[in-house]
């Protein structure tokens, strides 16, 4: 019997007078007793076009299900009395009815994935989220806003939205700035409407936390569930502002939070225009607000914004040019938030890191730092009558 399902199907062999049928009969119903364990799993699943859910012809298959249902049903006499042909007639309906099942796969985007666990309920239900101190994965049962959210990149890159950093393996966390690992992602052939997720180049599996076994998609622990995110979190802290930058489109709260591109820079100041309603995807700004978390809901794509003098990245990388980030800027005492100049790493000297999901201005001058200009009159060089 599948998990979770009534459905049960009893090889007929172990269950009747095998004297009464033919070796044809005991053939046939063995194979449609196989094909209906096999296939079982797919009576529950869910129909549509959304991840976790599949397409093909539940129709045939609930039809071919109730027919062998039907046969399970009988005596050993009605069994023996039915022509061999049209038991085998329902074990090619069930077995082909059942691979017209299609589930899809996950495109580009946020996500949370859960463990759909189905040999420890201790695991089943956990989320895999990056640690608090960033010091690794875990799977937790309460999920956190941000650090339980994934972005899964156009070329299968999983990347932690928490902290920026690109996830390569089940239960560690790479170095800030170590490029992304593809994903191979497939169905789990044990559970309905999961996912198997393999690391491209030496087939790691992310597996149920039981050490670094390589479990494989016919293995039940091997098995995740994708849930889309429509929403994502972002904190203003007590500076009342922050950069974002985001693969997707999204749409700013009626209330609560500005957004601003930079327009244009100086040597010493940038300059901030709002923008209202929907953020496009890959468009750098700049949120201010009082200090809380807000979430931003991801909307339809939306036309880019031309002029825009930010930058990002998606996951936290090693930067080449002069740039400017988000900071205090200013004498010590008397500082105010703008962008300074980005610090080059220390053993290399020729990068900076840029956090995941942030933005930064790249250099023009030779000033330090840009003072936020939010424009208006700012000075009166000259009076003309």
């Amino acid at each position: 019997a599948a998990s979770g399902s009534a459905h049960k199907f009893t090889y007929l062999g172990n269950t009747y007078d095998l004297a009464k049928l033919t070796d044809a009969h005991i053939e046939a119903v063995s194979a449609l007793y196989t094909s209906a364990t096999a296939n079982v799993k797919y009576v529950d699943v869910v129909m549509g076009s959304g991840v976790g859910q599949y397409t093909g012809d539940k129709d045939a298959f609930n039809a071919a299900i109730a027919n062998a249902q039907a046969i399970q049903s009988k005596t050993v006499l009605e069994v023996a009395a039915m022509n061999v042909a049209d038991i085998t007639a329902i074990t090619t309906a069930l077995t082909e009815s059942a691979a017209t099942f299609k589930l899809n796969m996950p495109t580009a985007g946020f996500y949370r994935v859960k463990s759909m666990n189905a040999n420890d309920d201790a695991k089943k239900g956990k989320y895999w989220q990056s640690k608090e101190d960033v010091s690794g994965m875990e799977l937790a049962a309460e999920k956190d806003d941000a650090r339980s959210i994934i972005y899964l990149g156009e070329d299968n890159t999983i990347t932690s939205y928490g902290c920026g950093y690109a996830l390569n393996k089940y239960d560690a966390i790479d170095a800030a700035g170590t490029a992304g690992t593809a994903w191979t992602i497939a169905e789990n052939a044990q559970v309905a409407g999961a996912y198997a997720l393999f690391r491209n180049g030496d087939g790691y599996c992310l597996s149920d936390w039981t050490g670094s076994a390589t479990y494989g998609q016919n293995d039940a622990n091997a098995a995740w569930m994708f849930e889309e995110v429509t929403e994502l979190p972002v904190t203003i802290s007590a500076a009342g502002y922050a950069t974002l930058y985001a693969p997707v489109a999204l749409t700013l709260p009626e209330e609560g939070l500005k957004a601003y591109i930079v327009s244009a820079q100086s040597e010493t100041s940038a300059t901030l225009e709002e923008v209202e309603g929907i953020l496009p995807a890959n468009t750098g700004v700049v949120l201010a607000g009082e200090a809380n978390t807000y979430n931003l809901t991801v909307a339809e794509p939306a036309t880019a914004i031309e002029g825009n003098k930010l930058h990002g990245t998606v996951a936290a990388s090693y930067v080449t040019e002069d740039a400017y980030v988000l900071g205090y800027v200013g004498e010590e005492g008397n500082k105010e938030v703008g962008f300074y100049t980005a610090t080059k790493n220390q053993q290399e000297g020729t990068s900076w890191l840029n956090n995941g999901f942030k933005a930064y201005i790249r250099k023009n001058g030779h000033s330090a730092t840009l003072r936020f200009n939010f424009g208006g009159t700012t000075a009166i060089e000259s009076v003309v009558n």
